[in-house]
């Protein structure tokens, strides 16, 4: 029992390093503002498959905290910090709802209300400067094809941590760990 536990812990402060260090390449690659905090949640999420949801929910604590920091790129932290580095773990509750339509509105008012807070407070409350020229630049149409695209981004993203999990669970673990694959369900 104790050599389980030190496993599981030294396994989440090894994947919250590795969350981290992809943050912090994030912020030094142009381009990475959305794809270092998706990985990271991916990251987060074998997290919680490892280690139970406790200790993911620590170790997301821990990296949304320390990108906040020490991360030049506010939005990306935010990013990370406000969504995509928690609704990996929020995911296997909201996939318990039976009603496909009910499931697909609860995520995306989800996704909404958290892009719009997280810019709420990059553009009102905590002004950066080139985001907020950047986006006053915008026309309200700009800013409805962005949330669409957005939208449908998050549904790829939603797809994804789908088949990785999936990925993880029937292939990857065994060759990691030695232990043996957990069946994960169909394969989405």
């Amino acid at each position: 029992m104790r050599q389980k536990r030190s496993r599981q812990v030294a396994f989440g402060g090894m994947m919250a390093a590795l969350t981290l260090a992809v943050m912090l390449l994030g912020g030094v690659i142009p381009l990475a503002t959305f794809c270092a905090p998706a990985i990271g949640g991916i990251l987060i999420m074998l997290t919680a498959e490892e280690c139970g949801p406790r200790a993911a929910w620590g170790s997301y604590a821990a990296v949304a905290l320390l990108s906040l920091w020490l991360l030049p790129d506010v939005e990306m932290s935010m990013i990370f910090a406000l969504f995509l580095g928690w609704y990996p773990l929020a995911k296997p509750r909201l996939d318990q709802l039976r009603r496909r339509a009910l499931r697909l509105a609860a995520k995306l008012v989800l996704f909404n209300a958290a892009v719009q807070l997280m810019y709420l407070v990059l553009l009102v409350l905590f002004p950066v400067g080139y985001l907020t020229a950047e986006m006053g630049g915008y026309g309200r149409g700009m800013i409805t094809v962005l949330l669409v695209l957005a939208n449908l981004a998050f549904g790829l993203y939603d797809l994804a941590l789908c088949r990785v999990r999936w990925l993880y669970l029937a292939r990857l673990r065994p060759r990691l760990t030695g232990r043996p694959a957990r069946r994960p369900g169909r394969r989405p």
